[in-house]
C-alpha cells in the first residue's frame, strides 16, 4: 500500500482516524491467533492464546481489569475488560 499525508494506509483521512496503523497492527495479532487455533474452542482459550501472541509483539497489557462507568460523577456500574491494551510499540 502507498502512504499519503491525507489518507495514510487506508482510505479513511488520517486526521479523522490516527491511530489507524495501531489498529491494522492489533486486528493482525488478533487474526494470527485465529489462524492458527481455528474455530470452536472456549473463550478462555482465545484469551490466553492473544495474551501469547500479544507478548510476543511486545505489546504491554492487563487481563482482566475492572472498568468503572460513571455518567456526570455518578457510579452506574463495573465491569471487568478481558485484556486492557496498555502499550503497543
Amino acid at each position: 500500500m502507498i502512504e499519503n499525508s491525507e489518507y495514510g494506509i487506508n482510505k479513511y483521512p488520517v486526521d479523522k482516524y490516527p491511530e489507524q496503523e495501531l489498529t491494522r497492527k492489533i486486528i493482525g495479532i488478533c487474526m494470527e491467533v485465529h489462524r492458527q487455533l481455528g474455530h470452536g474452542f472456549l473463550e478462555v482459550v482465545y484469551q490466553e492464546a492473544l495474551s501469547h501472541e500479544l507478548s510476543l509483539k511486545g505489546v504491554t497489557f492487563e487481563k482482566k481489569k475492572d472498568i468503572q462507568l460513571h455518567i456526570e460523577k455518578l457510579y452506574c456500574l463495573t465491569f471487568m475488560l478481558q485484556i486492557l491494551l496498555l502499550k503497543v510499540g
